[in-house]
């Protein structure tokens, strides 16, 4: 088959042109207009006008009439038809012919006088560099992606859907769950082309574009809307209030400072979402829809009555959280509204099996109607699933981010900002940018103070507590030579000074975390020159003030405080600590540069320290200085100290931390377990490597930042063999000697870092300014303090290695492993199978009636993928006579699988109180296996029923997979069920969540080493079950372990849950957790409240 181009009778080159001006229109605006205006690029190459013979600018005879004629191409003439003209080409490209040829419409000279050969750079007037970059827009001619007027053979512009068709109440659940779905994509990111756009009811409400809210009907002709009410009562108002959603919600974030275009993208391509109409018309269409579907709707089936009545009151709420026109102080109580659209949600997916999916009412096609720039892509399509778990999120935090309204001072403002977005996955844009608008608008901050009272705020609880400068009496003065005049008049220049820089930090820390540290890495430089300005403004203070110096007995001397300038420095070496500790987070660095960033994080940590040393010492020589303080003065005093003191110790406590694992990762590169520093790369000199690492830092005047020479020194650990960084080699016994005692200053480092960090989990919520964010900060320096443990750990076993052999056989016996979060299918099978488990709890899967029934979770909702599929139970056992033990096994058509659910302990309480875990020998279990009796006896006396089920159901489903699953006391029946069916030659896979240990060492690495079937044994960061028997009484665990990092009650998702974790005592897991055994809510939370089915849960749920 001839290309289009070839059969339009045109040029290749010709083509191409054509080609741009197809790109061109693809082009942005801005862009577009510039390439529109642009004449002959100034780039040429050689022109394509040679002799035969290769000489420039020789003659070549003409064609002969007959071999033009052979051509049938016109020297000149009128247009001709399209004829393929490849042959012809090829061999004048050959040299056997030299031709020219022109069109009048449009008018194209070609001439051929030379044979081709291969590198030759061929150009005609027509066709540009900018020609040829979009040529390359398409991997063919003409192909369908580079136009997107174009139509294949048979295709129509548009599909035949009729939006007036009558629809039954079941399509009408699934038109409104498909919207729901498509809305939840333009939220995660997607264009409202690929989603929302694609819809024939979103469209044919919105264009032609409607000047009322009579005008948006899916009956154009203005006709009364008689009849079919589902249509145009239900569904209209469905979409009328999702479209006013999509408005508050574009509105909010457009407003903002800066957009995130990388997360959410706002084109809406001509269209509008309704932003003429009021909000009241809106929600008084839904108002009349909800009584509708309760009163008229036909037929009265009470299920589809409730499933649409849900989605309307769900779309209600949803637009009465998102309308937020004003931030004033009235609007604390609209988080209200997020808390209504949560139950109604769980409503929703309860009744989204009554949804019928009519996939003719969205189309690509619909594309081309919008002012798009580019040609029809794919629709997104999201797993409703996916939209309900994301929509909930986007609830959850649009309810907690109101808690910022709740204002407690800066620090504390900030800091619930920081854990706000610091949550994972992290918050949905919509809710960031609530966030925002909740700190700042209309030149109020939390929509009741006034910027300078935030700023003079911060002044108070860091460095001017209980100061003349920051009094508010400072206004009231009007004469202009009085003291507190010129204080008032500084002061209010400063403020407006930094005005821009302070709310920076607030609005910065609502970005997604990569923009996040980039916008950092220019704010810093902000705070440096803030710094060094505020040091005059400090001298110029000081002339009215009355400032008492301080006196140093050390060196004789007195000195003066520079509030001003610390003030800006504290935040600047603030901003320098998150930055690098980010790097870290977003994996920025290299395992070669650990040792290098934790030195400077130390380095930055100790400027930091000397600061808020400053600071302290300052603000208690102003206590001193003033006996007759009032008594606001002086709880405004005392609450900078015990600030001061806090920030003292978190400091010096991170300090030691960075400076012991700097210490580690440099032994580490000693030994040859990791890279050395900056070790040498292809294309890559380390200097500049080093250089770009620094250079957010390089215009900072303090810390001061070291030379590459001096930075190599301070975190390598000399090997015997000498690097070309080094000028003269070490004997290996001192180089020896050398990482023994960097193990040791290690060693140190950490043990101070943990008993400091043990204190800072000890300090008030209130004094450390977390008040309302507590569980999320409490959380996280617990998870610092098992790093503490994990590495003292690390660093013993490393000692005890060099001890007994040397540097050179140390990587035969050490080993670094770096844990990795899971993939998709390992987080999906670990969330399917702790909903099996769940089911277990529930009393009517496991009542002893011999099996048949639909597997359900009818009072708590937490298994909705078991309920999904077809899973029918074929044995269910439950109450024992000795142990209790209760569970089921059920098959599951969906997914080929035979599972067997051990129900866990009906108080964990009273399992944590009163087990004595004994140790029984198992002979039958494997060769020398001890396993703890309760657990042994439990499995034992469910053993023959259990036993024989799964028989007869391998029998008639030979080819479905066994899976053994359970939590708590049911984790640790079913791995002993598991390695029974696995030695009698069944493959089985055991996933297990908050299992507590089964046996000793012998048993848990034979259940390991098993090659049957995997091992998914799951636990929570605080979770005591896991923890228990204690490791002193001869207690392993099966291994791997996969270990959710999040907190209670926080949505678990891959990013958060690391593993495989191996070993059966790994401290990088739940057992390196130090919690306490009274965490009982963190043993019932996996992926969900995992026990909720049970009537007589004691998990002490909130």
């Amino acid at each position: 088959m001839a290309f289009a181009w070839k059969q339009a009778g045109l040029t290749y080159n010709r083509y191409l042109a054509v080609a741009a001006r197809v790109v061109r229109r693809s082009l942005k605006e801005g862009p577009r207009l510039q390439a529109e205006k642009r004449g002959e690029m100034e780039l040429r190459f050689a022109k394509w006008d040679m002799s035969l013979d290769g000489r420039k600018g020789g003659q070549s005879p003409p064609c002969s009439p007959a071999e033009l004629q052979k051509t049938n191409i016109r020297p000149s003439g009128k247009h001709v038809p399209a004829q393929d003209v490849t042959g012809e080409f090829n061999k004048a490209s050959k040299g056997d012919c030299a031709w020219s040829f022109n069109y009048p419409q449009p008018s194209v000279m070609l001439r051929v006088d030379l044979a081709l050969h291969i590198g030759n750079i061929v150009k005609d007037e027509t066709f540009t560099l900018f020609e040829a970059v979009g040529a390359l827009e398409g991997d063919e001619m003409m192909d369908p992606k580079m136009d997107s007027g174009y139509l294949v053979d048979g295709e129509t512009l548009e599909d035949d859907y009729n939006v007036l068709r009558d629809l039954l109440p079941g399509e009408a659940i699934g038109v409104m769950d498909q919207l729901l779905c498509f809305e939840m994509a333009w939220h995660m990111g997607f264009p409202l082309s690929q989603s929302l756009f694609n819809s024939y009811y979103i469209d044919c409400l919105l264009w032609p574009m409607p000047k009322s809210l009579d005008e948006a009907r899916f009956d154009r002709d203005g006709a009364p809307m008689k009849g079919n009410e589902l249509l145009h009562v239900v569904l209209r108002a469905y979409c009328l209030g999702l479209i006013k959603t999509c408005d508050f919600v574009h509105r909010m974030i457009s407003a903002e400072k800066v957009i995130e275009e990388e997360d959410f993208v706002s084109h809406l391509f001509h269209r509008n979402l309704l932003s003429d109409i009021d909000y009241a018309e809106v929600q008084d269409l839904l108002s009349q829809a909800i009584k509708f579907v309760e009163n008229d709707l036909r037929p009265n089936n009470e299920s589809l009555k409730k499933a649409l009545h849900s989605r309307l009151c769900l779309r209600q709420s949803l637009l009465h959280a998102t309308n937020i026109d004003d931030i004033t102080d009235k609007q604390k109580d609209r988080y209200h509204f997020w808390d209504r659209c949560l139950p109604l949600i769980s409503q929703v997916t309860k009744t989204n099996t009554l949804a019928v999916d009519i996939g003719d009412s969205y189309s690509i096609k619909i594309q081309r109607r919008l002012a798009s720039t580019t040609p029809p892509r794919p629709i997104v399509q999201v797993s409703f699933s996916e939209a309900i778990n994301f929509l909930e999120r986007m609830c959850q935090g649009g309810r907690d981010a109101y808690r910022a309204l709740n204002y407690q001072g800066p620090i504390n403002l900030e800091n619930f900002v920081w854990a706000f977005q610091s949550r994972t996955p992290q918050p949905p844009v919509y809710t960031r940018s609530l966030l925002q608008s909740l700190i700042w608008s209309d030149m109020k901050v939390l929509g009741q103070k006034s910027f300078k009272q935030l700023i003079f705020d911060d002044f108070e609880e860091t460095v001017l507590a209980a100061s003349i400068l920051i009094n508010p009496e400072n206004d009231q003065v009007e004469a202009p030579h009085h003291a507190r005049f010129k204080i008032s008049q500084q002061m209010d220049t400063f403020v407006r000074r930094v005005a821009d820089a302070f709310l920076d930090i607030y609005v910065t820390l609502c970005m997604n975390r990569s923009r996040l540290r980039r916008i950092l890495c220019h704010l810093v430089l902000e705070w440096e020159t803030i710094q060094l300005e505020a040091e005059n403004t400090d001298a110029e203070m000081r002339r009215y003030s009355g400032e008492i110096p301080g006196y140093d007995k050390v060196t004789d001397q007195y000195f003066w405080s520079y509030p001003l300038s610390q003030w800006a420095c504290y935040h600047k070496l603030r901003i320098m600590q998150w930055i690098i500790q980010m790097g870290f987070e977003l994996d920025i660095y290299q395992v070669d540069e650990m040792a290098g960033m934790y030195w400077f994080l130390q380095h930055v940590a100790n400027a930091r320290l000397e600061v808020v040393r400053k600071m302290y010492t300052h603000t208690k020589i102003r206590a001193e200085n003033m006996p007759r303080a009032t008594k606001e003065q002086k709880l405004s005093l005392s609450r900078a100290t015990s600030y001061m003191s806090y920030v003292e110790l978190e400091t010096s406590a991170m300090q030691c931390f960075a400076d012991g694992l700097s210490c580690l990762y440099s032994f580490l590169a000693y030994v040859g377990l990791i890279p050395s520093p900056y070790h040498a790369l292809p294309y890559s000199q380390p200097a500049l490597r080093y250089q770009l690492r620094m250079k957010p830092f390089a215009q900072i005047s303090h810390p001061p930042i070291p030379s590459f020479e001096q930075f190599i020194e301070l975190v390598s650990v000399r090997s015997p063999e000498a690097t070309s960084l080094e000028t003269t080699e070490v004997p290996e016994a001192d180089s020896m000697q050398q990482a023994f005692d960097v193990l040791r200053v290690a060693e140190s480092a950490f043990k101070q870092a943990w008993r400091k960090w043990e204190q800072v989990s000890k300090t008030d919520a209130g004094i450390a300014k977390w008040m309302d964010c507590e569980d999320w900060w409490r959380a996280s320096v617990k998870n610092v303090l098992r790093s503490c443990i994990a590495a003292n750990v690390a660093i013993a076993t490393a000692r005890k290695a060099m001890a007994s052999v040397g540097s050179s056989t140390l990587c035969e016996k050490l080993m670094v492993e770096i844990p990795e979060t899971i993939d998709a299918l390992t987080f999906a099978n670990l969330q399917l199978f702790a909903q099996f488990a769940a089911a277990g709890y529930c009393p009517s899967n496991a009542d002893d009636s011999g099996g048949g029934k639909k597997l359900t979770c009818p009072t708590s909702n937490n298994c909705p993928l078991v309920e999904a599929d077809d899973v029918t139970t074929v044995y269910e056992f439950e109450n024992s006579l000795l142990t209790d033990v209760t569970g089921y096994i059920a098959t599951d058509s969906s997914r080929s699988l035979t599972v067997l659910a051990f129900r866990g302990s009906e108080s964990v309480r009273n399992f944590l109180t009163d087990a004595k875990f004994p140790l029984l020998p198992a002979p039958d279990i494997c060769a020398g296996c001890a396993l703890d009796a309760g657990f042994y006896l439990s499995w034992n006396e469910a053993k023959s029923g259990v036993l024989a089920a799964l028989a007869a159901t391998a029998a008639a489903n030979p080819s479905y997979r066994v899976v053994i699953t359970g939590h708590s006391l049911g984790g640790a029946i079913g791995a002993i069920a598991a390695v029974e069916l696995r030695n009698a030659g069944r493959v089985v896979d055991l996933y297990t969540y908050g299992q507590p240990r089964i046996g000793d060492d012998e048993v848990s690495d034979y259940i390991s080493n098993q090659n049957m079937g995997g091992n998914y044994r799951v636990t929570h960061y605080d979770d005591p079950v896991p923890r228990l028997p204690p490791l002193a009484l001869g207690f392993r665990h099966i291994s791997p372990e996969y270990y959710i990092q999040t907190g209670n009650y926080v949505p678990v998702t891959a990013a958060g849950i690391q593993g495989p974790l191996t070993g059966n005592v790994n401290f990088s897991g739940n057992t390196g957790n130090l919690a306490s055994l009274n965490d009982i809510p963190a043993h019932g939370w996996y992926f969900n409240n995992i026990s909720s089915c049970n009537p007589s849960d004691d998990f002490e749920f909130r």
